[in-house]
């Protein structure tokens, strides 16, 4: 055989040896590719704080970290704020912890769920916002303000002049386009009915007014899918706020209807509980489950004096509760602090052992371990976390065989 004929023989089998190489690298380069992005957003998306930073999770992976103080003293008071669409979650930046910062300087951050990106916008004097609808927030800083997050750079002003001359507080929730403030009528001589709940339209204007509303440190939890079939606003305070006589009150507003209902918590009290007395409890954590039932985590505690005269606090372990109708009963034995069931088979769970004490002087619960269980599998995602938080709803999962 000439060595032209072996030369016309060898080009064709040469590219094609060159062509399967080619394929085979493109076909593991895609591959991957395509494992690398199922690692990076591999589950639902969550969130947790520390002492020092904010974290968004998604599965085992971290999406974004970005630096900020939080405290455990009182995590209600650690707002971090999801948008409806889950696109966005939004915290303040932490000059409320410097008593010699700039509040003109005050700005809300808030991260993209899916890529990680870190944004800012300036928010002059904001203390409290929440999210208002879509991928839009309202915060309470010198005026009432609205922000687009997916085109943040400038303020959307809100007229709420028509309320003057009440002196708004604190944005408490937001669902179905309205939004609840704590507000001071300035106009009242009694102290105690200064105090007034305002429901808001996303322009300021002026739904519905509910009065005498004067209990402390009140937080909320919105959702706009509940187990009611309807949007809710769960609000919680405190009565007798103290170390040993603290007692928790969860109210349910409906923001369409404006009934407001108070709960039942009498299964939640401590042994020979008397209002007012030596004894109390605390629901320290609120939050709407997937079947669209509203939860809570509830410390009950009695009080004794000691021979110095300071009150010597005995505690029962942490547990959960879940709102049936307008009672709450106890959900498990589990003493678990906060928990969120991301899907059907996904949850989270953080576990500070020293709030499970049976004798403490803490008034409060500090940070622990927050856990990731999946599909039987259960690992430590990060400790010294002090709270979670997951996306909003889009819809009420109503559990198997219900």
């Amino acid at each position: 055989m000439s060595w032209r004929k072996l030369l016309l023989l060898l080009i064709p089998l040469w590219f094609a040896t060159f062509g399967v190489a080619v394929f085979i690298l493109y076909q593991q380069a895609h591959k991957a590719k395509a494992h690398s992005n199922t690692t990076v957003s591999d589950g639902p998306a969550y969130a947790y704080i520390t002492d020092s930073a904010f974290v968004l999770m998604r599965g085992t992976q971290v999406v974004a970290r970005a630096p900020r103080k939080f405290t455990a003293a009182n995590p209600d008071e650690d707002q971090v704020v999801w948008t409806p669409t889950g696109d966005y979650v939004a915290f303040l930046a932490d000059l409320l912890f410097d008593p010699d910062s700039n509040p003109k300087k005050q700005e809300i951050k808030f991260v993209n769920t899916h890529t990680g990106a870190v944004g800012h916008v300036s928010c002059p004097g904001c203390t409290s916002f929440a999210a208002i609808g879509a991928n839009e927030i309202i915060a309470l800083g010198d005026t009432l303000m609205r922000f687009n997050l997916d085109a943040p750079s400038t303020a959307i002003p809100v007229d709420s002049s028509s309320l003057l001359p009440a002196q708004f507080n604190q944005i408490l929730g937001a669902t179905s386009g309205r939004v609840l403030i704590n507000a001071t009528d300035p106009t009242q001589t009694q102290l105690h009915d200064q105090e007034k709940l305002y429901l808001l339209g996303a322009d300021g204007s002026d739904i519905f007014t509910w009065g005498t509303f004067s209990l402390s440190h009140i937080f909320a939890a919105s959702a706009e899918h509940t187990a009611y079939g309807s949007a809710q606003i769960a609000l919680k305070a405190d009565e007798n706020p103290g170390i040993c006589t603290n007692t928790s009150r969860v109210s349910i507003f409906d923001p369409k209807t404006f009934e407001m209902v108070e709960t039942d918590f009498s299964a939640a009290y401590p042994p020979g509980y008397v209002a007012g007395s030596r004894n109390g409890f605390s629901a320290s954590d609120m939050w709407w489950g997937l079947d669209g039932h509203l939860r809570a985590t509830v410390t009950s505690w009695t009080c004794k004096k000691q021979s110095s005269g300071n009150p010597y606090m005995t505690v029962m372990p942490a547990s959960l509760w879940r709102l049936d109708g307008t009672r709450w009963v106890k959900e498990g034995t589990s003493t678990e602090m906060m928990v969120r069931q991301l899907n059907h088979a996904t949850r989270i769970s953080l576990i500070q052992h020293h709030c499970a004490a049976s004798n403490t002087n803490a008034s409060y619960c500090g940070s622990g371990k927050l856990y990731r269980s999946s599909d039987g599998h259960t690992s430590v995602v990060a400790d010294q976390v002090i709270s979670i938080f997951m996306p909003p709803l889009d819809h009420v999962v109503v559990p198997s065989g219900s």
